[in-house]
């Protein structure tokens, strides 16, 4: 049994910036899914390294197709894609943060949950949002993954580096379970 679930990407455009790319692809008709966004440090390219990213994770996302991969496997996948792209090495500042991961229909034998397996680089927050039990509340969210505390504002502690072709500090790994509804 395959449960129906809507993917949607959406940003909210701000004058002057523009380094936020969004993606979201299902992965075959078995209910997986990728999802993330790219964020571009708002330096000289903070925004080509955004859209390589979303470009790299679209291609990834045809790779696949209903094979079921993990979140490390994703990582490296995308670690070599990033390693190998010459083409964008003599781009100096061309950093983003990237938070994403594959989501997929876990069913047991009294409910059903999307179990969200990620992977975060840099300071773009992972949010589960569930509609409220309260009339004065329309949601409630509660963090999946954020940046380390006490963090600083403005400070980025890890990123891809479009030109270096690398990733600079650390990448944290997790998962989620979402229950339906």
């Amino acid at each position: 049994m395959i449960s129906e679930f809507q993917l949607a990407k959406a940003s909210r455009l701000v004058p002057g910036k523009g380094e936020d790319c969004v993606f979201a692809s299902r992965l075959g008709s078995d209910g997986c899914f990728l999802m993330g966004v790219a964020d571009g440090i708002s330096t000289a390219n903070g925004g080509d390294a955004a859209r390589w990213i979303k470009k790299t994770m679209d291609s990834i996302a045809m790779e696949i197709g209903t094979e079921l991969m993990g979140a490390h496997d994703l990582f490296e996948r995308f670690h070599s894609l990033l390693e190998n792209a010459t083409s964008f090495h003599e781009l100096s500042d061309s950093h983003s943060t990237l938070s994403c991961g594959i989501g997929r229909w876990i069913h047991s034998k009294n409910s059903a949950y999307i179990r969200f397996e990620f992977f975060g680089i840099g300071d773009s927050p992972i949010w589960r949002i569930v509609p409220s039990q309260s009339a004065e509340l329309t949601f409630q969210v509660s963090s999946v993954y954020s940046p380390p505390t006490p963090s600083e504002q403005g400070c980025v502690y890890s990123s891809v580096n479009l030109g270096a072709g690398r990733i600079d500090g650390r990448v944290h790994f997790g998962s989620v379970d979402i229950e339906e509804g």
